[in-house]
């Protein structure tokens, strides 16, 4: 927003988000499983398969907050434009969770705090970006 204010929370929304996401990584981690027969390689290429997606879904809530991308159009877009980063942190991120005993319960709110500092990545990329548009516009104008 231009005035750094931050849109107002929707519990409906963020029910309809996590749904969906249910909904579209619960089969995408089962079709994916037979790959975790293969040794080592397999597991590597599952965590990766899924990784993005996971991501995504940490990431989901900021997109909203700080870019107004309320619908999963407008969202996958982002992702696609940014893939490097939701498949490697992605991958990291469900790596670390899925460790023994101490992945679902200290790695979830590592991940968590991993997901703000990309969101806050994307947020200073973006305000960069406006910043030298507006530049390039004051030039032109004053030309």
């Amino acid at each position: 927003d231009e005035k750094g204010e931050v849109p107002e929370q929707n519990c409906m929304r963020d029910v309809c988000h996590s749904i969906g996401f249910l909904l579209v990584r619960l089969p995408l981690l089962l079709l994916t499983l037979p790959l975790n027969a293969i040794p080592v390689l397999g597991q590597v290429a599952w965590i990766l398969l899924n990784g993005w997606l996971y991501a995504w879904e940490l990431e989901a809530e900021f997109m909203v907050m700080l870019d107004n991308r309320f619908s999963c159009d407008h969202q996958l877009k982002f992702v696609k434009n940014h893939f490097g980063a939701f498949f490697t942190f992605g991958a990291g991120a469900m790596a670390l969770e899925l460790i023994p005993f101490v992945g679902p319960w200290v790695f979830f709110a590592t991940n968590a705090c991993g997901a703000a500092l990309l969101a806050e990545r994307f947020h200073e990329e973006r305000k960069r970006r406006l910043e030298s548009e507006r530049d390039l516009e004051d030039e032109s104008s004053s030309s």
